[in-house]
């Protein structure tokens, strides 16, 4: 009808501040894997990208 607006689904805020920091953590992770194919030779980087890529991955679940 003209006039009514149509009411907005609720939005769960938990849901959207979820999908907000999933999205930033692949972001964190693709850049941690382009500084590990660009590090080269500097070992320290590697080692750095390395570790923050370890504690960025979820565990794997055993099978």
């Amino acid at each position: 009808m003209i006039g009514r607006k149509q009411e907005q689904p609720a939005v769960d805020p938990a849901a959207v501040r979820l999908a907000q920091l999933t999205a930033r953590h692949d972001q964190a992770l693709a850049r941690i894997e382009e500084g590990l194919r660009t590090a080269g030779r500097d070992r320290r980087t590697a080692d750095v990208l390395l570790d923050l890529r370890n504690l960025l991955r979820p565990p794997e679940r055993p099978s």
